[in-house]
């Protein structure tokens, strides 16, 4: 019983993939295109209780194509 949590929780980007974290509960930044400051305060909402109702549960930063930073 001890062993239960041997593994790690996925993260926002598996969660992506795999159609658990839906579009509209991630906050996007693609500082690739237009690097200008941003200065807002989100306050992200655990993953766990499916987002959207309660606010974002991640932020994605895009650095680069096909490279990204993930908040949650």
């Amino acid at each position: 019983m001890h062993r239960d949590n041997a593994f790690p929780h996925f993260t926002t980007p598996h969660k992506m993939m795999l159609g658990w974290i839906p579009a509209t509960s991630v906050v996007w930044y693609d500082f690739a295109s237009e690097p200008t400051p941003v200065a807002e305060a989100i306050l992200l909402a655990p993953a766990e209780l499916g987002g959207s109702a309660t606010g974002p549960v991640s932020i994605e930063v895009r650095i680069a194509d096909g490279r990204n930073y993930y908040f949650e």
